[in-house]
């Protein structure tokens, strides 16, 4: 092996063991080791940045848009309202969510329709005290397999068709193609999960302890007449900073103040609001002149200057891994954290002490703002308090869904090319008003999109490099069949790079070793293709391998050991079916 595989080898699995064992960002790791290739003259600058001008890439922007169009106006959220019964069996009730979810993943980034039914499905299962454990997970496998049923079903899909328009521009996969396998295993995966989760996921008792209620979360101390904190700023009083507890609100004299400022000055009478631990509230009330309340009769949910919020820490939060105390998580949100909830219980210490992780559910006080500084952040996924925002829009709801079908006629019939197609949608969306120029730019993920063309560097400096004539070697030396063997090999090896990096990553990195070898051994590249999309996208066994799977992490209360149990029989039969089909449809060689 000479110095530039070697090198290129070392460079790659080094940024694998960085996104694995680090909380770092994979789009800073991996971009560090592409100016690493840069730098190090294996990658040239004219080969480096392909991907910007690869049509996955483009249409995935364009569709970006779309579905942002279909979740500002709540397009489909008449259609999950009216599916689900309270008088129906569960199963029924999965049915009826599932199989929509699975037909619009199909057409829409799943990602975003996650996002928009966590909120409904989480207020029905509280409503009708059903656990929203029993539906949120099947609701994530769903969608990702949906996502496997056209070309646009997700962005893996994309990149792996643009990867073929551009080395193999004789080739293309057409907008349904991919359905001949994405559809048996749809069904085959709605099936299992109706008949059998109920059996396989524990019942979390979160539908009779709505964690929204405030008073839970709460105490209220009364300044005293007689104190000696009467004339005193609430910093003089050190009131604030404490490690404990937060001061949320002021109550004077039936008037509510919120962001209490440090210079306040305090009344006789006065109603302090803090949220925090009761250890923290015992050393308030030690302090000279301050009394528990016996009344509490403040209720944040029921003002409306501020309200509470739900919400879900994503991997990509800058504060996972740190305190709540020294990422200054109330300075740099302008919200208090009142409450954290992992695995289903409250965590019961101070919460300046708190180290965030992802799939945390946080309870947030917070102004009216927030919803809209943070509906289109990476940082969160809002679960309760966006439905309001999303109301205005609804009468919209026809030109999202124009938008969806034009994208699929013109490019189903090859009217156009799948990327005028998308664009064309695009900007039917933001013309119709369904979401404005801002909101637009706000849901295109440019970490995905970055991300994917860092990849696409990553593929060029494995084949300039000689990584495949490696791989080649090792093949022939593990005495490797060349067809069906083979086809398992890179089925396998893509999906633990999915669990390990990302499904985006994954897809590039396994084409560009695959397509090499496909070459030197005369096989066609179609099957290859067509296998590398869907064991990108068939990530069940863990919360981190598919952002849809940390979503309902927290959400739905549940533990590793859930995805582990529901995802693998789940993974074992997508595999064999698809194994199963591929090579009888697109003959190896």
């Amino acid at each position: 092996m000479d110095y530039y595989s070697l090198s290129t080898i070392f460079i790659i699995l080094g940024a694998f063991v960085g996104v694995f064992a680090t909380r770092i960002e994979p789009v800073i790791i991996f971009g560090v080791a592409f100016l690493i290739f840069l730098l190090s003259g294996l990658l040239p600058i004219n080969k480096a940045f392909l991907g910007f001008s690869n049509p996955g890439v483009i249409t995935l922007a364009a569709l970006f848009i779309v579905s942002a169009g279909i979740k500002e106006t709540g397009a489909f959220m008449p259609i999950i309202n009216g599916l689900l019964k309270p008088k129906k069996t569960l199963a029924v009730n999965q049915s009826r969510l599932l199989t929509p979810t699975a037909i619009l993943s199909g057409f829409l980034n799943n990602t975003p329709i996650v996002a928009s039914l966590i909120p409904v499905v989480v207020s029905w299962c509280k409503k009708h005290n059903i656990s929203p454990s029993k539906l949120l997970l099947p609701l994530s496998y769903a969608a990702i397999l949906g996502g496997t049923c056209t070309i646009i079903g997700t962005s893996t899909n994309l990149v792996v068709s643009g990867l073929i328009s551009q080395y193999y521009p004789e080739q293309s996969i057409g907008f349904f193609e991919i359905s001949i396998v994405g559809l048996p295993i749809t069904l085959i995966g709605i099936l299992y999960l109706v008949f059998f989760s109920r059996f396989i996921l524990s019942e979390r008792d979160v539908a009779d302890k709505p964690l929204y209620k405030s008073r839970d979360y709460t105490f209220e101390l009364i300044v005293e007449g007689d104190s000696s904190l009467v004339g005193k700023t609430i910093e003089e009083a050190q009131l604030r900073g404490l490690k404990g507890a937060f001061l949320i609100q002021l109550v004077r004299s039936g008037l509510y103040f919120g962001n209490v400022e440090p210079n306040t000055v305090m009344q006789a009478n006065d109603r302090l609001v803090f949220s925090g631990t009761t250890d923290a509230m015992a050393e308030l009330t030690a302090i000279k002149g301050l009394r528990h309340s016996d009344k509490q009769i403040y209720k944040l949910e029921d003002k409306s200057d501020t309200f509470l919020a739900e919400v879900l820490v994503t991997r990509h939060n800058p504060m996972v891994g740190k305190t709540v105390r020294e990422a200054g998580f109330r300075h740099y949100y302008s919200a208090v954290i009142i409450a954290v909830i992992r695995q289903g219980q409250r965590i019961d210490k101070k919460t300046g002490d708190i180290v965030l992780k992802a799939g945390d559910l946080l309870l947030l006080h917070a102004d009216n703002s927030f919803i809209q500084e943070q509906r289109y952040s990476r940082d969160f996924l809002l679960i309760e308090g966006v439905e309001k925002v999303r109301a205005s829009h609804l009468n919209k709801a026809k030109y999202a869904w124009a938008s969806l079908l034009l994208v699929v006629v013109l490019a189903t019939f090859g009217i156009v090319d799948m990327v005028i197609a998308s664009l064309m949608g695009a900007l039917l969306t933001i013309v119709s008003g369904c979401c404005n120029i801002t909101q637009a730019g706000k849901s295109i993920d440019f970490r995905v999109l970055s991300l994917i063309v860092i990849a696409f560097g990553f593929g060029e400096a494995i084949k300039l490099n000689g990584v495949s004539d490696q791989m080649i070697a090792a093949i022939d030396a593990l005495n490797i069949s060349h067809g069906l063997g083979l086809l398992v090999v890179v089925y396998l090896v893509t999906l633990v790079l999915t669990e390990l990096v990302t499904n985006n990553a994954a897809a590039v990195i396994s084409f560009s070793f695959v397509s090499g070898i496909s070459e030197q051994f005369g096989l066609n590249i179609m099957p290859f293709a067509i296998v590398i999309m869907i064991a990108a996208s068939a990530s069940f066994m863990t919360p981190l391998g598919y952002q849809t799977n940390l979503m309902v992490y927290g959400a739905g209360n549940y533990r590793f050991s859930d995805y582990l149990k529901l995802g693998l029989p789940l993974s074992i039969m997508v595999m064999l079916v698809t194994l199963f089909i591929v090579p009888n449809i697109w003959p190896l060689a």
